[in-house]
C-alpha cells in the first residue's frame, strides 16, 4: 500500500534530514564570522584655526578644541556661545589644509619671522579687522557684519597674493616650519587618543582648486607620521603625485595611509574624468593606483550632496535633495540677473537646463557606472569606492545637525 505525503509533513521531514546532516555544525551561519559588526560614528573632515581660510573668517579654535568638542566636552564657539554635542563621537580626524598650514595663525600670534616677509606684513595688516567676528554677529544692524566681510575678503586676497597683483603669497616658509606645525598636529591627535573610547588619526587636506580635494589620513603613531611633512598642492596639483607620496610613505615607514576625495560636485566635471590631469586617457596602471589609494569617497558634506544631480537622474525625485544649488539654477539666455557661480562651474550652469552638459564626471552615482565601463575596457575599475559623509566644518565643530549647527566658517 502506497503512502501519501502532504506538504507540511514533507517540509518537516526534509528539515529533520537537514538538521541531522548538519548536526555537527552551528545552526547560525554567522557564528564564526570574523568581520567587524560594530558601528562607529565620527568625522574625517574638520578644519581649525590652522587652516588659513578658517582663521581669516573668524575661527580661533585649535585642534585640541576640536577633539574636546568631539569627545562631548563643552567649549565656546566663535559666536561666544557655549556649544556641546548631544552625543560624543567615536573618532575624529582634524584635516587642516596643507597649503600654508598654521601660517596665518602664527602671523596672528605675532610670529617675527613671518612678519619680516612682505607677504606676512600684508596679511597682518589685512587681519587687523575693524570689528571682531563676535561683534559683527551680535550687532543690531548689518553694518558691522558687512565691515567684517569686507575685511575678510582683503585678508583672503593678501593670503593668496592677490593684493596689487603680486602673485602667490610668499611667506618664506621652509621644511623646518612645516615640520613644526605638523608636529603640533600629531601631538594634538596623540593627546586625545583614548583607545577603546575615542580614536584620533593624524591627517590633513590636499587642496587643489580644480579637480577635487583629498583628505590624507595616517593610521600610524608619531614615530612614523613624523617622518614626513604634508604633501600640498604647492608641491603638485596632480593626484598621481599625491599617490606617489603615499606609496613612498608606506614603503619607507612600513605604515599605512590613504586618501578620501571630496567636493566632486564642485569639480567642474574633473573629479571622475576619463583622462588624467595631463589630459591623457586612463590606463590600467592609473586605475590600479587610484583604486589602491582612494578606496572611499566623501559623498556628502556642508557644500552639498555629491551622489547625483537632477541632470543625471531626472526621474529620481530625491536627486535635488541638498545639492549645491549653483548646479541647478535655471537661467535663460536673456535673463537680466544671472546666478553667481564659481568659474569652473560656468559650463554646467549657463543656459536653459535642457541645454547644459550633464555633469556625469562630478557625481558618485554616475562615476560608479563610468567605473564599470573602464573595468570592461582596462580590466581595472578606477572608481570602485565606498561612501562616507563628513562635515567639512571650518569652525572646529564636528556637527551638522540643524539644531546644533554653527555654520561652515
Amino acid at each position: 500500500m502506497s503512502e501519501t505525503w502532504n506538504a507540511p509533513t514533507l517540509v518537516l521531514a526534509l528539515s529533520a534530514m537537514v538538521h541531522v546532516a548538519f548536526a555537527e555544525e552551528s545552526y547560525s551561519p554567522h557564528v564564526n564570522r570574523s568581520h567587524t559588526t560594530n558601528v562607529y560614528w565620527g568625522d574625517t573632515h574638520v578644519h581649525t584655526a590652522l587652516s588659513s581660510d578658517a582663521l581669516i573668517f573668524g575661527t580661533r579654535l585649535t585642534p585640541d578644541d576640536a577633539y574636546r568638542f568631539a569627545k562631548g566636552e563643552k567649549i565656546r564657539a566663535a559666536s561666544g556661545e557655549e556649544v556641546r554635542l548631544r552625543r560624543p563621537l567615536d573618532f575624529l580626524i582634524v584635516s587642516d589644509h596643507a597649503e600654508n598650514m598654521g601660517v596665518i595663525a602664527r602671523i596672528a600670534a605675532g610670529d617675527e619671522a613671518l612678519l619680516a616677509t612682505q607677504a606676512g606684513k600684508r596679511t597682518a595688516e589685512a587681519l587687523n579687522y575693524p570689528v571682531s567676528l563676535l561683534e559683527a554677529l551680535n550687532a543690531d544692524t548689518d553694518d558691522l557684519l558687512n565691515a567684517f566681510n569686507a575685511a575678510t575678503l582683503m585678508a583672503i586676497k593678501a593670503d593668496q597674493g592677490l593684493v596689487k597683483g603680486l602673485g602667490h603669497a610668499d611667506y618664506g616658509i621652509d621644511e623646518r616650519f612645516c615640520r613644526s606645525v605638523w608636529k603640533e598636529v600629531i601631538e594634538s591627535a596623540e593627546r586625545h587618543n583614548d583607545p577603546g573610547r575615542f580614536t584620533t588619526f593624524s591627517g590633513y587636506e590636499w587642496t587643489v582648486a580644480a579637480g577635487g580635494h583629498r583628505n590624507v589620513i595616517f593610521a600610524d603613531g608619531p614615530e612614523l607620521t613624523s617622518q614626513v611633512v604634508p604633501f600640498s598642492a604647492f608641491d603638485s596639483s596632480d593626484p598621481e603625485d599625491l599617490w606617489a607620496y603615499l606609496n613612498d610613505y608606506e614603503e619607507r615607514s612600513g605604515g599605512q595611509v590613504f586618501a578620501i576625495p571630496h567636493n566632486g560636485n564642485l569639480s567642474g566635471n574633473r573629479m571622475f574624468a576619463l583622462t588624467t590631469r595631463r589630459g591623457e586617457p586612463l590606463t590600467a596602471a592609473y586605475a590600479r593606483r587610484r583604486s589602491r589609494w582612494e578606496p572611499l569617497y566623501e559623498v556628502t558634506q556642508i557644500k552639498g550632496h555629491g551622489e547625483t544631480h537632477p541632470l543625471i537622474s531626472p526621474n529620481d525625485e530625491f536627486a535635488a535633495d541638498e545639492i549645491f544649488r549653483w548646479g541647478i539654477t535655471k537661467s535663460q539666455p536673456d535673463s537680466k540677473k544671472q546666478a553667481k557661480r564659481p568659474a569652473d562651474e560656468k559650463e554646467q550652469t549657463e543656459g536653459p537646463v535642457e541645454r547644459r552638459p550633464v555633469p556625469v564626471n562630478s557625481y558618485a552615482r554616475s562615476a560608479l557606472m563610468l567605473g564599470l565601463g573602464q573595468e570592461a575596457e582596462l580590466g581595472v575599475n578606477p572608481f570602485k569606492f565606498g561612501m562616507i559623509g563628513s562635515t567639512d566644518s571650518h569652525t572646529a565643530l564636528a556637527t551638522a545637525d540643524q539644531s546644533n549647527f554653527w555654520g561652515k566658517m
